[in-house]
């Protein structure tokens, strides 16, 4: 039988990252005294290629250390390959009020973002680290994608453990053609209101360096992935960062076009870089 090739699958690679001492040791509970009495910095907890190397992906798992005491959010970074092309990751971090919160990621070249929102749905209700996690995700990577434009088809998930069917059956429903799907235009033209929106997307067609600032990382990337979705049947192809880790803010000082998402707390540091003419976009709700 025939191995499919990356391309077939439905995504290439999920891994979960939690939170661990700076010494490296993990812990299950929040420290004495709050998360910021020690130093807590991103871990791998499960990787479903472990040859391949993720250190990257952890660190946009959890692009802001200190915010690891905020409520429970999806949101999506983009990682920009060799060949030009996009990968997504998809992430839903999870807050349990008696441990530190724990990311679920799944990076794929598809924009599906209703799709794989549904898969983290699916992982975050069942979710067991130790079998349903693996049975699961290991499942949906080796399953069959329906043929191109096939109406109503789904992807048919069985996680299996010791070979045997645990958790019944899932399913989701790929959309019907590879552009964005699932990007919310509301959130982007309740912050900002049509006039700005244009003036926005008129940023964007004459290439200049675009920040989007939001209290929330959800939000921020969200709004961020509905300005470029604007522009189609065109696509932006410079700089796209909607989910800017706090170490990287020296990317903001860039010459070329750009497209980056931060946090409203990080605007005084974003703003000791060396910037020029940036358009900031406030989304903050």
């Amino acid at each position: 039988m025939a191995v499919a090739g990356p391309e077939a699958r439905l995504f290439h690679d999920f891994l979960v990252a939690g939170l661990a001492t700076a010494d490296g040791g993990t812990r299950r509970t929040p420290p004495k005294g709050g998360l910021q009495t020690e130093k807590l910095v991103p871990k791998m907890l499960y990787h479903l290629h472990s040859h391949l190397d993720a250190s990257a992906i952890v660190e946009f798992c959890f692009p802001d250390v200190d915010d690891s005491a905020s409520p429970s959010e999806s949101f999506t970074f983009t990682l920009t390959n060799d060949d030009s092309t996009r990968t997504f990751g998809f992430c839903r971090r999870l807050v349990q009020e008696s441990s530190l919160p724990i990311c679920l990621c799944v990076l794929s070249r598809r924009p599906w973002f209703s799709l794989f929102m549904h898969m983290l749905d699916i992982l975050q209700l069942n979710y067991d680290l130790a079998r349903f996690v693996p049975a699961f995700v290991t499942a949906a990577y080796e399953a069959p994608l329906p043929p191109a434009g096939s109406p109503s088809a789904s992807i048919r998930i069985d996680p299996l453990v010791r070979g045997e069917s645990f958790y019944g059956t899932f399913r989701l429903t790929p959309p019907q053609e590879d552009r964005p799907t699932g990007v919310h235009f509301g959130p982007l033209l309740e912050a900002l209101g049509v006039a700005n929106v244009l003036r926005v997307l008129a940023a964007l067609m004459t290439e200049q360096h675009v920040i989007f600032v939001g209290a929330r990382w959800g939000h921020v990337s969200g709004c961020a992935h509905a300005a470029t979705v604007l522009l189609y049947p065109l696509q932006w192809q410079h700089i796209f960062i909607p989910v800017l880790p706090q170490s990287k803010l020296s990317y903001a000082g860039a010459p070329m076009p750009y497209v980056l998402g931060v946090l409203s707390r990080h605007l005084p540091a974003l703003q000791a870089e060396p910037l020029d003419q940036v358009l900031f976009v406030d989304v903050t709700s």
